[in-house]
C-alpha cells in the first residue's frame, strides 16, 4: 500500500502530465471554492440576509432596530490622545419614523421581559412573549395574516387590551392559566374562547388568532427548530396591544412591512441612516470630537438559526481557511508549472520563440478558465448548502467574491507560466548565441 502511494506522489510531481494536471485542478478547485465562501463571510451584509431569510419564509413583516455607532477622537494639550468605539440601542428620530410612514407601513414594537412563569405561578419561565406590536383601532386582521381561533376575536383598541396567538393558548390548555394579579388560582383551560376576557400583567385578552406560518406547521419541524423560531422575531409568540401603549417609552424597535422588492427595502432602510458630527474641543484640548452613525439593523423570526454559523465570519477560522487556500493554491501553481514545462517540451522548436509563448499562456488561461468555473459553482453550492442548513443567507458570492476569484485563477495561472517563458527565452537566446 506505501509503494502504491508513494508511486502515485512521485508521478503526480514527475510523472505523466494528465496525472499533474488532474491534481492540480482538484486542489485549485478546492481551495479557491473555500476563497470564495471565505470572501462572502468577510463582509457578510447582515440587512440582505435578513430580507432574504424572510422573502424565502413568505413573511409579511420584519423588525427594524435602531443602533447607534459612536466613535469619539480626543487629543489634549499634553500631547495625549483618546480613542473609543461604542454601540448603542438608540431611540429613532421623528425623521425616521416620519419616512418610514410615508413610504410603507410600519408598527411600534418593543421585546417582552414577560415569562410563562409570570403568568401561571409556576416555576416555567420560558417566554411567552418574544415581542408586543402596537396596533391602531383601524389595523386589519389581515395586515398580519390573522385568523380568529376564537369566537369574538378583535385587535385591541383600548390600552389595557391584549390579542394574543394560538401558540399562547396552547400553553395554557396545557399548564393551566391563573392571574398572579388577582387571586392567582389555577383555572383549567379547555379552548381559545375560555381565554377571552382573562387578564395577563393587567391587561385584558380580547382576542386569540392563528398566525401565518401557522402554529401547527412549526411544530412538525420538530422541538429544536420550534425552540430557535420562537426566540426570532415570530408572529407565534407575538403579543398585540393598542398603540397608545407605547406613548410611554421611547422607540427603538419598529415593525416593518415588507414591500415586496428586497432593493426597495434597503433602499428604505439606507434611507433613514445618517452620520452626526459633535465638538467636544473644551480648553484643555487640541480638539474633540464625537461621530454618531445611526443605522438600522433588521431581524427576522430566523435571526436566531445564524448563531451557530457565527463560528465561520469568525476572524480566526476566516485566516485559517484563507492561508489553507493559499498554500493549497501554491501547490498547485507548482504542479501546473511543471505541466507547462512537460508541454513545451513536446513542441517543434521550429515553431518559434513567440508562437511557443503564446501557446503557453493559452494553455494556462484555459485551465485557468476551467479551474474558475468550477470553483464558482462548487463555491456557489458550498454557499447554498450552509444558507439552507442554517435557515439563513449569509453566505453568496456576489460580484467581488467573483471578481477576486477570476483575478486569483488567471493569476496564479500567468505565475505558473512564467518558469516556462523564461525557459523559452534563454533557450532562444542559447541557439542564436551558438548560430553566431
Amino acid at each position: 500500500m506505501k509503494t502504491k502511494i508513494k508511486s502515485f506522489f512521485r508521478q503526480v510531481f514527475t510523472g505523466a502530465k494528465k496525472a499533474r494536471l488532474i491534481v492540480s485542478i482538484l486542489l485549485s478547485v478546492i481551495s479557491l471554492s473555500v476563497f470564495a465562501c471565505s470572501l462572502s463571510a468577510w463582509n457578510p451584509d447582515g440587512v440582505t440576509a435578513e430580507l432574504k431569510a424572510a422573502y424565502a419564509a413568505g413573511e409579511k413583516t420584519v423588525d427594524l432596530l435602531a443602533i447607534q455607532k459612536t466613535m469619539h477622537v480626543a487629543c489634549f494639550e499634553n500631547g495625549k490622545w483618546s480613542f473609543w468605539n461604542r454601540t448603542f440601542s438608540a431611540g429613532f428620530t421623528n425623521q425616521q419614523i416620519d419616512k418610514l410612514s410615508l413610504e410603507g407601513k410600519i408598527y411600534p414594537a418593543r421585546k417582552s421581559d414577560l415569562s410563562f412563569g409570570d403568568t401561571t405561578g409556576y416555576t416555567e419561565k420560558s417566554n411567552l412573549f418574544g415581542r408586543f406590536i402596537g396596533v391602531a383601532p383601524d389595523t386589519a386582521e389581515e395586515e398580519f395574516c390573522l385568523t380568529p381561533v376564537a369566537q369574538s376575536s378583535r385587535l385591541p383598541i383600548a390600552k389595557e387590551e391584549v390579542a394574543i396567538t394560538d401558540y399562547h393558548a396552547d400553553l395554557f390548555m396545557r399548564y393551566g392559566y391563573s392571574d398572579v394579579q388577582g387571586d392567582n388560582k389555577k383555572q383549567e383551560i379547555s379552548s381559545p374562547d375560555e381565554l377571552l376576557g382573562k387578564r395577563i400583567a393587567g391587561m385584558t385578552i380580547v382576542g386569540v388568532y392563528a398566525t401565518q406560518p401557522s402554529y401547527g406547521e412549526l411544530k412538525k419541524k420538530g422541538d429544536a427548530f420550534l425552540e430557535s423560531y420562537l426566540k426570532g422575531e415570530s408572529m407565534i409568540n407575538t403579543g398585540f396591544i393598542s398603540q397608545e401603549y407605547f406613548e410611554d417609552f421611547y422607540l427603538n424597535r419598529i415593525v416593518y412591512r415588507l414591500s415586496g422588492s428586497i432593493a426597495k427595502d434597503k433602499k428604505r432602510i439606507r434611507d433613514i441612516s445618517f452620520v452626526e458630527y459633535r465638538d467636544f474641543t473644551g480648553a484643555h484640548d487640541k480638539f474633540s470630537y464625537s461621530r454618531n452613525y445611526y443605522t438600522v439593523e433588521v431581524k427576522s423570526s430566523y435571526s436566531e438559526f445564524a448563531a451557530p454559523a457565527w463560528m465561520f465570519f469568525h476572524k480566526t477560522f476566516l485566516t485559517v481557511t484563507l492561508t489553507a487556500s493559499v498554500a493549497l493554491s501554491a501547490l498547485s501553481t507548482v504542479l501546473l508549472a511543471g505541466v507547462l514545462s512537460a508541454s513545451n517540451e513536446t513542441r517543434k522548436r521550429e515553431e518559434g520563440k513567440k508562437r511557443l509563448i503564446r501557446l503557453c499562456f493559452a494553455e494556462s488561461a484555459t485551465v485557468a478558465g476551467f479551474e474558475f468555473l468550477l470553483s464558482s459553482a462548487f463555491g456557489g453550492l458550498i454557499c447554498l448548502i450552509l444558507n439552507r442548513y442554517y435557515h439563513i443567507f449569509w453566505f453568496g458570492l456576489n460580484a467581488i467574491s467573483v471578481l477576486c476569484l477570476a483575478l486569483f485563477c488567471f493569476g496564479l495561472a500567468a505565475v505558473a507560466a512564467i518558469p516556462t517563458v523564461k525557459r523559452i527565452k534563454k533557450t532562444e537566446q542559447r541557439e542564436e548565441l551558438a548560430r553566431s
